[in-house]
């Protein structure tokens, strides 16, 4: 959501929804550009969203969407160790 926020400046909508044992969240927006991932130093306030989104989920992907595009992720249910 943040990166929809500082980087689109258009209207967004996040989606959640439940699939069996995982959860698939969306964010729709209505830029073109695709997020990039960028290297955030100890000190940098900018470059860690994409790190985040791929260190918690299974899978993440950006699909293309007639208004702009949706970014995505799927978070799977895990066993307590």
């Amino acid at each position: 959501m943040t990166n929809a926020i500082v980087h689109a400046k258009s209207a967004m909508t996040l989606s959640l929804r439940r699939q069996d044992r995982s959860v698939r969240g969306e964010v729709a927006d209505h830029s073109p550009v695709w997020p990039t991932s960028l290297p955030a130093g100890p000190n940098e306030e900018h470059g860690r969203g994409l790190a985040i989104v791929s260190a918690y989920s299974e899978r993440w992907g950006v699909d293309p969407a007639p208004f702009g595009k949706i970014v995505w992720f799927v978070c799977e249910e895990r066993q307590a160790s």
